[in-house]
């Protein structure tokens, strides 16, 4: 999928509100409600005071509904989404002199500088190719905190399956979930936060820091032997 297809795709599903209508009357619903939020939250708002953290990313920030609640303290927040009308209305409504937002497709473009990167409810929306082009870029920040919805099954059943980048998620699809410890990403990882949603569903939260995590990427190895 190129950048057009992507963008295409994505604000299709926020202008059309396909993950459903706000409660609060937001134009725009990435569905993160408060009530289902505040235990990933209050972690990272934890997370950011511990670690001294001056710079936050937010990478697919949607409609800064799940980030909104995060106590940044002394942190600078930069959000960013491939959807320019979006980041319009988070700019309009939600910009400040320590709340940046920025229209970027996480995919192909660079991605802002910082001490810690977000990325929540987004990579299991991917499919392998992307997720892998994403991950490339993450070396560069100190943590990431990589957020994503999981289904309620048995840990012996868990699988990483493919499947084309769109609004459904491999839960959705396969009943199953998105594990960035197994193949083929099996990166070195600490599950940080974790709780069971109404759904069933469970969210899940794991830390990555730099340097433990980029060398495993197949990219890096093949680089690696390519210069050797």
């Amino acid at each position: 999928m190129n950048r057009q297809e992507r963008h295409k795709l994505f604000a299709n599903v926020y202008e059309k509100n396909l993950w459903g209508k706000s409660k609060s009357g937001r134009k725009y619903n990435s569905d993160s409600p408060p009530e289902l939020t505040k235990p990933y939250r209050d972690y990272v708002s934890n997370f950011i005071q511990q670690h001294s953290v001056k710079r936050a990313v937010d990478i697919g920030c949607g409609d800064f509904e799940a980030s909104s609640g995060i106590d940044m303290r002394e942190a600078h927040y930069i959000g960013v989404d491939i959807c320019d009308k979006l980041i319009e209305y988070n700019i309009h409504h939600y910009g400040d002199e320590t709340h940046e937002f920025l229209v970027c497709d996480i995919v192909e473009d660079d991605l802002p500088p910082g001490d810690l990167c977000l990325i929540t409810m987004v990579l299991y929306l991917l499919s392998f190719d992307e997720i892998f082009s994403v991950l490339r870029k993450l070396d560069q920040y100190r943590y990431v905190l990589i957020t994503d919805g999981q289904a309620d099954i048995d840990p012996s059943a868990r699988r990483n399956i493919d499947k084309k980048t769109d609004k459904y998620t491999r839960r959705d699809y396969y009943n199953n979930g998105f594990y960035l410890e197994l193949p083929p990403f099996e990166l070195d990882l600490t599950v940080v936060c974790e709780y069971r949603i109404p759904s069933g569903e469970i969210i899940r939260t794991v830390l990555l820091e730099s340097l433990k995590y980029a060398s495993a990427l197949p990219g890096h190895r093949e680089a690696m032997r390519s210069i050797a």
